[in-house]
């Protein structure tokens, strides 16, 4: 008895319908590998947020900067970066490092910066003593700036809504730059260009959102997109949730 084979035709229908299936599950498949990755970093983040809180215990309950010592007079050899003072109580280059920050590293460079993918927040804990925003413009919250020195925790109003470290596309987050445009290489020109090359944003790299570690220590994933600005904004997907977050209060 003779075997009847496949067609032509019957072949290319299942082939196409092969395509099909492979087009439809592999989002599915990536979005739930940047999911574990999402967990990945937000372990990281906990972790780190943890630190935080061992550290102002050591330091009178006093944040450290984003970096301290740059004015002083032997500079550079005593200027540290946040990284740099959390080591101790971490002793892991890789927990700075976010899995889904391809293009970051975890070396340590000067000033003890590691480049990871998270940016301690400069309108939160200060640059080498300076909050550096305008109150006015920025929502009515005082401007604390305490040269030389870190911020105090006793300071601060709400600590479930401060935050200390992001996602972020460079080793400080920084507010002030988000309106920039002039950025073509920061940290690579694929990635400048996903924020309107702007400078030291919030990175929404999870599926469109960002981790984020706040005050009290606990993580929270924030939708990319800036809420709640008091002012038109020429950037928003530049940072990630309530634009109150990310100064001192």
């Amino acid at each position: 008895m003779r075997r009847r084979g496949f067609t032509l035709i019957e072949l290319l229908v299942v082939i196409a319908i092969i395509a099909i299936l492979a087009a439809i599950l592999f989002p599915v498949f990536a979005r739930a590998r940047e999911k574990a990755r999402q967990s990945s970093c937000t372990s990281n983040l906990k972790q780190i947020g943890t630190a935080f809180m061992m550290y102002v215990q050591d330091y009178d309950e006093v944040l450290c900067d984003t970096v301290m010592g740059r004015d002083a007079p032997d500079h550079p050899a005593r200027t540290y970066a946040w990284t740099s003072l959390l080591m101790p109580y971490v002793k892991n280059n890789q927990l700075f490092k976010c899995p889904s920050a391809w293009w970051a590293s975890d070396a340590m460079g000067g000033w003890g910066v590691i480049s990871g993918g998270y940016g301690g927040m400069v309108q939160v804990l200060g640059y080498n003593g300076s909050l550096g925003y305008n109150a006015a413009d920025w929502g009515g919250d005082p401007n604390l700036d305490a040269p030389g020195h870190g911020q105090p925790m006793a300071a601060m109003t709400a600590p479930a809504e401060n935050i200390l470290v992001c996602d972020a596309t460079n080793w400080n987050c920084h507010r002030g730059f988000w309106e920039r445009t002039d950025n073509t290489g920061h940290p690579n020109p694929g990635i400048a260009a996903q924020y309107n090359n702007a400078y030291y944003t919030v990175d929404s790299r999870h599926n469109g959102q960002a981790n984020v570690c706040f005050a009290d220590g606990h993580v929270k994933s924030l939708p990319q997109g800036i809420q709640n600005c008091p002012r038109a904004h020429s950037n928003p997907i530049a940072g990630a949730g309530p634009w109150r977050y990310y100064h001192f209060h």
